[in-house]
């Protein structure tokens, strides 16, 4: 409802006469122009005024003590914590001035639950949380900024420029280093695998070891396995790359295991007829499959960065349809990753593709990225991981120095869990902690007992670990039916990957004992050296003290295991 205004001496009615003069229509009192400014700007809503109103010039409303009293009510409950009885104050202040850049950053501070501007910009230096830069109300501070808060944005920006300098010339070292590593265990990556019925792994003449899964009494193992297998695997030479099909009752219904290898040439080797088209692929690096809930899709990597793609699921009730045209095209693809109903792709400039996750598109520097469960988990080059599964982000962040990952969905636990392993520079191996899922300390606990691991593979029934002198480690699951006589594991305990004359040299130590020495960490060993003292050669700047220390540590770190090795 419009408000009137009134005579303050009866109450009366104005009436506004030329001249721009207001009179009571009831005891004839004149107020002048002045008067019924100051009054306007006192009454909210509209204001109604009978009769003729004559204003000279421009009424400008001075907005200026209110929104600056409501602007630091909102910091005052910033600073107690009391995030919605901020906003409103924040809001209100903008009601009347929409151009009110602090109030934005106010906002700003109150989404992300900052109590003042300098945990606001301690957060912005470091992008903690992600996103904080690109964050709207700041965006909009910058925008209608005044010169104070544009002298603070200034500062603002310095400090970030000089910090993520810092940063990226720390992330580049490290990820210089963790490149070495990751080339030394390249040899390891893609030569063990288990299915339901049968573990497979690659020798160091390109020919095969294979085990069949012993089932306990009562499981009908002619159902899983097939002799026939190890006839065909006899046959296979030149292999450098595994990938099995298990043969549950899921999916395709096959019987047993689907055994997929990769020769040197690029052919696809296959122990079924029914896979025609994928061996008659060629030039392919890498294979993997997506589970749609009614078959597989499979996709092979070629060498020259692109992908070729087979269809073997029904188009009756699956879950999950490849956008082929998303990918047909695509060149500069390093690697691929399949799961249940997900697949993602590594390109050559460190980026990620996904046809359904958004926020992969976010993803910078990655250099190896592992699809499972619906959803995906990214290595970057400085060793940090990151995934879409926010739930698990935050237990991640304290991963560091991570040089591969090997993730899955293991069907066979007790609930069924997405698996994720991290192999560090170290040589020791990490798992999340989950409080829901017991099976995570059962592995904590057992996996970090591991030592000097190159590659990790995660099966049917337990996890391998591939150490760097090509001997087998395992973790069986607790949860799988059988025990470790069900599955071989001293069988397979046996197996060694590497040519050990062309790795390791026997040596009678002083006690008459026989060490291992291995000849290709001592050459590694020194390439790095010589690699760190180019670089410390090279070092400059202001912020080089710290990395040259870093440095310096390596070396005598790397001398000490040279003389051990004398």
């Amino acid at each position: 409802m419009a408000t009137k205004l009134k005579c303050e001496i009866c109450g009366g009615k104005l009436i506004g006469r030329p001249g721009g003069i207001f009179e009571c229509d009831s005891c004839g009192t004149e107020y002048s122009t002045e008067w019924a400014k100051q009054k306007i700007q006192e009454i909210r809503g509209a204001v109604t005024v009978e009769g003729i109103v004559e204003v000279q010039g421009t009424v400008k409303v001075d907005s200026s003590p209110y929104k600056e009293a409501l602007l630091q009510r909102g910091m005052i409950a910033l600073e107690e914590e009391k995030w919605d009885r901020a906003r409103e104050f924040f809001d209100q202040a903008l009601n009347y001035d929409a151009k009110y850049a602090d109030a934005y950053l106010g906002l700003a501070m109150e989404e992300s639950h900052f109590r003042n501007q300098n945990e606001l910009q301690n957060a912005y230096i470091l992008n903690k949380p992600s996103g904080i830069r690109k964050n709207m109300n700041i965006s909009l501070a910058r925008k209608y900024m005044g010169n104070e808060l544009s002298e603070w944005f200034r500062d603002l920006d310095a400090k970030t420029e000089e910090s993520d300098a810092t940063a990226k010339a720390k992330s580049d070292s490290i990820a210089a280093i963790l490149s070495q590593d990751r080339n030394r265990i390249q040899k390891a990556q893609g030569r063990i695998s288990e299915g339901c019925s049968h573990t497979v792994a690659i020798k160091s003449n390109g020919r095969l070891f294979y085990s069949d899964n012993l089932f306990p009494p009562g499981v009908d193992r002619h159902y899983y396995s097939d002799k026939h297998h190890f006839e065909v695997l006899d046959e296979w030479e030149n292999i450098r790359h595994l990938y099995i099909i298990r043969g549950d009752d899921s999916a395709i219904r096959v019987r047993p295991d689907i055994i997929f290898g990769i020769q040197n040439s690029g052919k696809v080797l296959c122990t079924s007829d029914e896979f025609a088209e994928i061996t008659a692929w060629d030039n392919i690096k890498d294979i993997t499959c997506i589970d749609t809930g009614c078959g597989y899709i499979f996709v092979g990597l070629k060498n020259n960065g692109s992908i070729t793609i087979s269809d073997y699921s029904s188009s009756t009730y699956r879950f999950f349809t490849l956008n082929k045209e998303f990918f047909d095209n695509f060149g500069g693809i390093t690697s691929i990753s399949g799961g249940r109903a997900s697949f993602a792709v590594l390109n050559d400039d460190g980026t990620v593709l996904y046809q359904n996750f958004d926020s992969v598109d976010r993803w910078e520097n990655i250099v190896s990225v592992k699809c499972h469960g619906g959803r995906i988990d990214g290595l970057k080059a400085d060793g940090t991981i990151c995934s879409t599964d926010e739930t698990i982000n935050e237990g991640l962040a304290s991963w560091k120095d991570i040089i591969a990952i090997e993730a899955n969905w293991w069907t066979n636990s007790l609930s069924g869990t997405d698996l994720l392993i991290g192999i560090k520079k170290d040589g020791t191996v990490v798992v999340p902690n989950n409080r829901y899922n017991p099976q995570f300390d059962y592995f904590n606990d057992q996996i970090s007992k591991w030592r000097n691991i190159d590659a990790v593979h995660i099966g049917q029934n337990r996890v391998f670990g591939i150490t760097n002198l090509g001997q087998i480690v395992q973790c069986f699951n607790p949860y799988v039916l059988g025990s470790k006589e069900t599955y071989n594991c001293d069988e397979i305990s046996k197996w060694n990957l590497y040519d050990n004359s062309a790795y390791t040299y026997q040596r009678k130590a002083t006690n008459g004992e026989v060490s291992n020495i291995n000849y290709i960490i001592r050459d590694e060993l020194i390439n790095e050296k010589q690699a760190l003292q180019a670089e410390v050669r090279n070092l400059t700047g202001l912020f080089s003290a710290k990395r040259r220390r870093d440095i310096l540590q390596r070396i005598s770190e790397i001398d000490s295991k040279l003389d051990g090795m004398k």
